[in-house]
């Protein structure tokens, strides 16, 4: 029983983490462990993810004992609050972007994004000294972080997933021109699958089952402009707000959505209209999905898309690939070069600092007809600035009681779809209105 007690002159960062390091010797579950360190009883699971979290937390103040001051560590700080809530002062390494971005504070910390929230920052920035490493600037990060009400977890992404009607089994194979010179990209951003729309206020009729009318009707058309065509492939992005909200009936950073479904009939039947449209577009040429994150369902659009990957995977399906890194896209065919971003949170950045140019260099080199395709916005707009087309794309989505009530009312309905030649570049550009 010693051995749980903090020892004399141990502090109780590294008391913690000598425990936490030996549970397994000590033959404690993480919700005992919990409770000796905490005094506070809570599940064995719920136990884990804070043990984690605080590790991190230790670990990473181990690691800045190396090059920063004891008297700047004294100014660290850890509280667990009676709710479970943690408020931490830390010092980083960061660049002052990353500390504007809550994504990127939750990473530095170690939390994980679908587990804890975070309520607030506040960060100062210190120039540091140490023998070892010179002058530094270090930040000075404090932020205050709560448990999310509604958890994602394995067993409720197993279960939606097994009721998904994909029918993998009985989907055919296709022969596909191996020396096409042309690609079809249909990019659908911004569908906002589940969105409620008020006929009443909006004067317009539209919820899950006409969106998906018009989402299938759509990439028939497209393919159908091209039938005629040898397509390489198809370059398929998804995600970009193609649900309207997380599980929580929130967007992913919590702003509240008005939603016509449930949640989890939102994901059947989202998850569900995305396998039709593949199946749609690889019945002409190899398809190549890519997810692209959006604001409003960065998670939930990734767990479509992921659950999807394994069934194509487990079925052993040809003739479909699948991108599900949360990172810019980038797709290079020949002398082109297409860049992909939702747009909410980096244009400013894409069009003034090269971003292309850094993240992509060498396709960038070997290339002459360059674009961006960003969404966000619901409506078209095209700038090109050094050599490089900055190009917002429609939306099939409707008109809400939010963007009627701000008088955001004037956006076509419409999709686009783009066909590239891989040496000649941009061929044509295809417009479906929704009427």
């Amino acid at each position: 029983m010693s051995d749980y007690k903090q020892q004399k002159g141990e502090n109780f960062d590294d008391y913690t983490y000598r425990i936490i390091k030996s549970r397994k010797e000590l033959g404690l579950e993480y919700d005992e462990l919990y409770d000796i360190l905490y005094q506070e009883t809570i599940s064995n699971e719920e136990s884990r993810k804070r043990l984690y979290g605080i590790t991190t937390h230790i670990n990473r103040n181990m690691e800045l004992k190396f090059s920063i001051p004891e008297s700047f560590l004294e100014k660290e700080t850890f509280e667990l609050k009676s709710d479970g809530s943690h408020e931490l002062q830390k010092f980083v390494e960061a660049c002052e972007e990353d500390l504007k971005s809550p994504d990127k504070i939750m990473e530095i910390l170690g939390y994980d994004p679908l587990e804890w929230e975070l309520t607030s920052s506040r960060h100062n920035r210190w120039n540091v000294y140490s023998k070892r490493d010179g002058k530094q600037l270090m930040y000075s990060l404090k932020a205050n972080l709560k448990p999310r009400k509604i958890k994602i977890t394995v067993d409720k992404i197993t279960d939606i997933v097994n009721k998904l009607d994909l029918n993998l089994g009985v989907v055919g194979d296709y022969m596909y021109v191996s020396d096409g010179d042309v690609i079809l990209e249909i990019p659908m951003m911004d569908v906002h699958f589940n969105k409620f729309i008020d006929e009443r206020i909006t004067g317009t009729v539209s919820n899950m089952e006409t969106v998906k009318q018009d989402y299938l009707s759509v990439v028939n058309y497209f393919l159908s402009r091209v039938k005629d065509r040898e397509i390489k492939k198809i370059i398929f992005p998804v995600g970009q707000d193609f649900f309207n909200s997380e599980f929580d009936k929130n967007t992913t950073q919590g702003t509240p959505q008005d939603n016509e479904k449930p949640s989890d009939i939102m994901f059947e039947e989202g998850t569900t209209l995305i396998f039709q449209s593949i199946e749609l577009c690889r019945k002409v040429a190899p398809v190549e999905v890519l997810y692209v994150a959006g604001n409003h369902d960065m998670t939930i659009a990734y767990y479509a898309m992921s659950a999807l990957k394994r069934g194509y995977d487990m079925a052993n399906i040809k003739g479909v690939t699948f991108d599900l890194l949360i990172k810019r896209k980038y797709v290079e065919f020949g002398k082109c070069l297409i860049g992909y971003t939702h747009g909410n949170k980096e244009k400013a950045k894409i069009e003034k600092e090269n971003l292309m140019q850094v993240e992509a260099s060498e396709a960038w080199g070997r290339t002459k007809y360059r674009e961006w395709h960003l969404g966000h916005e619901h409506h078209e707009d095209v700038i090109e600035r050094g050599g490089i087309k900055y190009r917002k794309i429609n939306s099939i989505t409707a008109t809400d009681n939010w963007h009627y009530e701000n008088g955001y009312v004037s956006a076509l309905r419409m999709a686009q779809a783009f066909l590239w030649h891989k040496d000649f570049g941009l061929l044509d550009i295809y417009n479906c209105p929704i009427i």
